[in-house]
């Protein structure tokens, strides 16, 4: 993670690569005080989706999500393209301060006959 201006870039790589279950989606989650919106979002979308209910999964990663992390705050998800080296950039909305937001990278398995499988990497802006 770093950080120009008032833009943050999101770097990340798989240390051992994508697994052979990998869900064809991945997803950041902000939370941002008093449901503030980031903006100037850059990412590589996911692709050939258009037969997933995204809908749902917004509903099963905000179920996840406050698994892991009670908030009055609603999280705010975009879908990011599980490559081995990832990356997305936004802004964050005026007065709001890096430490204030909490940030969540979701991973998805989808290993064939099973539920997904989700789990959480936290990213600490500074």
């Amino acid at each position: 993670m770093y950080r120009e201006y008032e833009t943050f870039i999101i770097k990340g790589n798989w240390e051992e690569g994508l697994d052979e279950y990998g869900f064809p989606g991945a997803f950041a989650a902000f939370y941002v005080p008093g449901n503030g919106k980031i903006s100037n979002i850059k990412r590589n979308n996911v692709k050939d989706t258009e037969e997933m209910d995204w809908k749902a999964l917004n509903l099963e990663v905000k179920k996840i999500l406050k698994e892991e992390y009670e908030s009055e705050w609603e999280p705010q998800i975009i879908d990011i393209d599980p490559d081995e080296q990832f990356q997305f950039s936004f802004t964050l909305p005026e007065n709001v301060k890096p430490n204030e937001v909490k940030l969540y990278y979701v991973h998805v398995r989808e290993k064939p006959m099973d539920s997904l499988e989700y789990w959480l990497k936290k990213i600490d802006l500074k």
